[in-house]
C-alpha cells in the first residue's frame, strides 16, 4: 500500500474482528431486556391448562428477590393477571438500518410497542429481532404486520407456556413472516477483538476481569441455566435444543455472555454521573440522602416509572438507567469498522430511544477502498478522517423521530461529541449529553463540546472524579475566554 510508507503507526493496517450486525442488534434487543426502565407485562393469552410452567416462574421470581418461595406464594391469586417476562425488540428496515428499539414497559410488550409507533405500512418488511420467542398476543400482530422475518434468543419464551408455543407456531405457520431462533456466532477471535480494542476515550485502566467473570456468570445463570436447558429440551422443538446442536448452542451462548460482559461491564465500571456546571466546567455535586446512597444497590430499579425522563443526577434510578445506556453506546461501539477510534451511541427522547449508531466508512463500502490511516500516522499520504461517518451523525440521519427539542433529549455516547457534530445535535434539538469520561481541555476535538456547555446550548454529564490525573494530565477543565 503507497500510503503505508515511512508511517509511525499502522492503526489503518489493523482489522479487529468485530461482531456481526445481525448479532448486534440481538444484543441490542438482549440489552434493552436489561435496561432498568424495562418491566414484566400482563399476559393476555388464555390460561394453560398446566400451571406448572407459570408457578416454577413465580418460585424463581421470589426467590431472586430474597422472598420465601412456599407452596402457597407461587400460587397465584385468580385476581391477579398473569406476567410474562421481560424483553427487549429491534425492528431493522430492509436497509439494515434500525427503525425502533424498545423495551417492555408501561403495561406494553417490546414487539408491540416497537410496533405501535409506526404502523403496519413503515413496518412491512422489516425484520425484528427479539430477545424471547413472542407470546400468541405479540405474535398476530407481528404477523399483520406483515414483516419478512422475526427471531429470538434460545431461551426462555416471553410466556413460558406450552400451549402458547403451539398457538405462535400456528400464527406464523398461516402467515408469510418467518419465525426462526436466532443463534447467536461470536468467535474466539471476535472475543479477542474486545480485549483488544479498548475505547481509547475512556483511560488506560485494565479491565477488572473478576467483575467481568461475575457478570457473565450472572448472565448465564439468567439464560442459560442448566435446569432451564434440560426442561426446555424436553418441551421446546427448537434446533437450540436437539441433541446435536446442544453443545455448539451452549458453546456460542456462554462466548455472547462473556463478549457482553467485556464490551459493557469490562469497559465502562461503576460511575455516578455528575452535572457540569457551565461556567466552571466542574462537577456539581448534590449533598442529598438520594446521591450519598447512590450505589450498587440502587443502580437498577424495577418501577421503571421512578425513572425521569430527564437527566436527575440526585435520583439513584437515573443513575442506573445512565450508567446502563452509556454501557450499551460502548458496546454498540464494537461495531464499529474505524481502525483507531470506535465510538457507539443512543439518541433518547421522551424516555424513548429513537435511534443508535456507530462510525465508519459510507455504506456499502469496501474494505480497502477508504484509506484507513488517523491524523497520528505521519508518515501517511491521506488520512481517514474526511471519510468516516461519525455515530452521532448516523444517529441523527436515522432517527425514527426529527423534532428533538424537547428537556428531555439526551445523547448517551461513549465519547464527547466532536466539531462536526456538536452543531448537528445542537440543530436536532438535542439538550444532554451523557459519556462516560470527563474530556480534556488540551484535547482539540473537545473545544466545540466544551464552548457549547459555556453558551448553555447543551448540558453535560459525566462521571464525578476519583483522582485529578489521568495518565500524567491534568483533567482540570478551565476554559480559556
Amino acid at each position: 500500500m503507497a500510503e503505508s510508507r515511512g508511517a509511525k503507526s499502522s492503526h489503518y493496517e489493523k482489522q479487529h474482528p468485530r461482531i456481526n450486525k445481525p448479532d448486534m442488534f440481538m444484543n441490542t434487543a438482549l440489552m434493552m431486556e436489561r435496561s432498568p426502565q424495562a418491566e414484566r407485562p400482563n399476559s393476555f393469552v388464555p390460561e394453560s391448562r398446566n400451571q406448572e410452567d407459570e408457578v416454577q416462574t413465580r418460585y424463581k421470581d421470589l426467590s431472586a428477590l430474597g422472598k420465601p418461595a412456599t407452596q402457597e406464594s407461587v400460587q397465584r391469586d385468580e385476581n391477579e393477571p398473569r406476567k410474562c417476562n421481560k424483553s427487549g425488540a429491534v425492528v431493522v428496515l430492509p436497509n439494515d438500518r434500525a427503525l425502533s428499539v424498545d423495551c417492555s414497559q408501561d403495561g406494553v410488550h417490546a414487539a408491540v410497542s416497537a410496533l405501535n409507533k409506526f404502523g403496519q405500512e413503515r413496518a412491512k418488511g422489516c425484520q425484528v429481532y427479539l430477545s424471547r420467542r413472542p407470546c400468541s398476543y405479540c405474535a398476530k400482530l407481528l404477523v399483520q404486520c406483515e414483516l419478512a422475518k422475526v427471531y429470538y434468543l434460545p431461551i426462555e419464551p416471553e410466556l413460558n407456556d406450552k400451549e402458547d408455543v403451539q398457538r405462535v407456531d400456528k400464527l406464523f405457520k398461516a402467515s408469510s413472516t418467518g419465525l426462526s431462533v436466532f443463534i447467536p456466532k461470536v468467535s474466539e477471535n471476535v472475543i479477542k477483538g474486545v480485549k483488544e480494542r479498548r475505547s481509547p476515550f475512556l483511560g488506560s485502566a485494565r479491565p477488572n476481569e473478576d467483575a467481568i467473570n461475575e457478570y457473565k456468570r450472572k448472565l448465564i445463570d439468567e439464560y442459560w441455566s442448566e435446569e432451564w436447558v434440560r426442561k426446555a429440551g424436553y418441551d421446546l422443538e427448537w434446533p437450540a435444543f436437539d441433541k446435536k446442536m446442544h453443545y455448539q448452542t451452549q458453546k456460542d451462548m456462554y462466548n455472547l455472555m462473556e463478549w457482553i460482559a467485556r464490551a459493557t461491564i469490562g469497559d465502562v465500571p461503576d460511575s455516578v454521573f455528575v452535572e457540569i456546571d457551565p461556567y466552571t466546567l466542574e462537577g456539581v455535586y448534590f449533598k442529598t440522602a438520594a446521591q450519598s446512597d447512590i450505589g450498587d444497590k440502587t443502580l437498577v430499579t424495577e418501577d421503571s416509572e421512578s425513572i425521569p425522563i430527564i437527566p436527575t443526577p440526585n435520583e439513584p434510578s437515573w443513575q442506573g438507567h445512565a450508567l446502563h445506556m452509556v454501557r450499551m453506546a460502548q458496546m454498540l461501539s464494537q461495531r464499529s469498522d474505524d481502525p483507531s477510534k470506535p465510538v457507539g451511541c443512543i439518541l433518547m427522547v421522551h424516555g424513548e430511544v429513537v435511534a443508535i449508531g456507530w462510525n465508519g466508512f459510507p455504506a456499502k463500502a469496501l474494505y480497502g477502498e477508504f484509506p484507513r490511516a488517523s491524523t497520528a500516522d505521519q508518515g501517511a499520504i491521506e488520512k481517514k478522517e474526511p471519510y468516516v461517518i461519525h455515530a452521532e451523525q448516523n444517529a441523527l440521519l436515522t432517527r425514527n423521530k426529527r423534532n428533538m427539542n424537547h428537556k428531555s433529549s439526551i445523547l448517551y455516547s461513549n465519547k464527547v461529541p466532536c466539531g462536526e457534530c456538536v452543531p448537528l445535535l445542537i440543530q436536532a434539538g438535542v439538550t444532554n449529553v451523557v459519556v462516560p469520561c470527563e474530556p480534556l481541555q488540551d484535547d482539540p476535538e473537545n473545544k466545540a463540546f466544551l464552548a457549547a456547555l459555556r453558551k448553555g446550548k447543551l448540558k453535560g454529564y459525566w462521571p464525578a472524579r476519583h483522582n485529578e490525573e489521568v495518565e500524567g494530565r491534568s483533567r482540570k477543565l478551565v476554559m480559556e475566554s
